[in-house]
């Protein structure tokens, strides 16, 4: 993900000084991804990662201003579901769904929430396409525990997700690439899934 690559210096200026657990998350993150990158690619490719380190350390430095972890987390359009693996080494009890309705995307978000469950034998993983195919009930998202995620395509998203339930909402790099009916069905999550006192995370495009 090099999005805001003409910005990295100014993303960097912007960072807080790093405390000793954020430089602890960097190598989690680095080793996390080196291990994705050998899942996908039989070569020695390696993804450069500098861009999603630092805007995820700048997204999380904002977002914990507002809310503690473990939380709970809707990320829309989840990308390569940074934003799981960003909140997961700073706390492994969150609670944490991905919507998206792109397929490789979804197939990425699939493989890293995977990952992340073999490497936690106490992290959940439901995918609901899995649930679909098998022919079984969605599960209820509304009675989820401590350390488990929730993958669900975004045309099941509205009539799934719980009421009031999610502490943040993250919408990153996703306004530009949705079509109007795919705004308005987030527009109606939040109104419906956001905690009273949540909050909503748009990153679009950076200033500094």
């Amino acid at each position: 993900h090099n999005t805001h690559q003409a910005f990295f210096q100014e993303i960097l200026e912007d960072l807080y000084l790093l405390t000793d657990s954020d430089k602890k998350w960097v190598y989690s993150y680095v080793e996390f991804y080196e291990q994705i990158s050998r899942l996908i690619s039989s070569t020695d490719m390696r993804v450069d990662l500098k861009h999603d380190i630092a805007e995820s350390l700048f997204d999380w430095q904002r977002i914990l201003q507002y809310v503690e972890l473990p939380c709970r987390i809707l990320d829309f359009g989840a990308g390569c579901s940074r934003q799981a693996v960003s909140a997961y080494f700073r706390n492994s009890k969150i609670i944490y769904t991905a919507v998206d309705s792109i397929m490789a995307s979804y197939t990425i978000q699939d493989l890293v929430l995977s990952y992340l469950k073999t490497l936690n034998s106490d992290f959940s993983f439901y995918d609901f396409l899995d649930y679909e195919e098998a022919g079984k009930p969605f599960p209820d998202i509304s009675k989820a525990s401590p350390s488990s995620s929730y993958h669900v395509p975004l045309w099941h998203a509205e009539s799934n997700l719980p009421k009031k339930f999610y502490d943040v909402i993250i919408a990153s790099h996703v306004h530009n690439e949705l079509s109007e009916p795919d705004f308005l069905r987030l527009t109606r999550l939040i109104d419906k899934t956001l905690a009273p006192d949540g909050i909503v995370y748009v990153c679009l495009l950076y200033t500094s």
